[in-house]
């Protein structure tokens, strides 16, 4: 394959890879056209490739051991890019949007599947998080509010919002509902913005926080 390098990844959904670059603002290719651009207009076939700026770019192959290779002329893509620091940002981003999806294994309390979703956290302290969401420009909805589209009334112990200014012309609000489980640690419902999964992508690295599925 000339130029190109192939590295081992721990990705195994093709979907989700393609996902991921759309997500951090690269166009995809998937398909009989996904072609790599390697060095000298050289080009080697990809299920997913991530086009990047310039003349090269980033595929993705799926292997013998179910997971994927990446593909790249690494030499090439040091030109524009930070080798390391990209395919990290890949990487890590691929877990977050992985993550921040609607769940089909919700709680049954759960009527409207698709309004909202829940993520398990190991958080106890409401008010730990209240002062460190208002410190990131949260503001506080008060505490015992509804949480919406449940057959039976749940209120959270801390709710908090953030509005995207009204001069903005994309939504990028928020509002997350933190209700307190059978273990004594805190769930974390969202019930507007998880459809924005790069806010959240954004917000849980902000937070250092990895939700873990429930």
């Amino acid at each position: 394959m000339g130029h190109f390098s192939t590295l081992s990844t721990k990705l195994a959904d093709g979907k989700l890879i393609a996902r991921t670059c759309r997500d951090m603002g690269f166009e995809v290719l998937t398909g009989e056209y996904a072609y790599v651009r390697g060095y000298a207009g050289q080009r080697t076939h990809a299920e997913v490739v991530c086009a990047l700026n310039g003349n090269y770019d980033l595929g993705f192959l799926p292997n013998e051991n179910g997971s994927y290779d990446l593909i790249a002329d690494l030499w090439g893509i040091a030109i524009k890019y930070n080798q390391t620091e990209l395919i990290n940002g890949i990487f890590k981003r691929y877990w977050l949007v992985g993550l921040i999806k609607p769940r089909d294994n919700r709680p049954q309390r759960l009527l409207a599947a698709n309004y909202d979703t829940w993520f398990r956290t190991g958080y106890t302290d409401t008010h730990l998080l209240a002062q460190r969401f208002q410190a990131m420009g949260f503001s506080l909805l008060g505490t015992h509010r509804t949480v919406p589209y449940l057959e039976a009334p749940v209120r959270a112990e801390l709710a908090v919002e953030r509005r995207t200014p009204v001069e903005f012309l994309v939504d990028r609000s928020i509002r997350l509902l933190w209700v307190r489980n059978e273990q004594g640690s805190l769930d974390l419902n969202i019930t507007c913005g998880w459809q924005n999964r790069s806010v959240l992508a954004e917000l849980f690295n902000e937070l250092g926080f990895v939700p873990h599925e429930s």
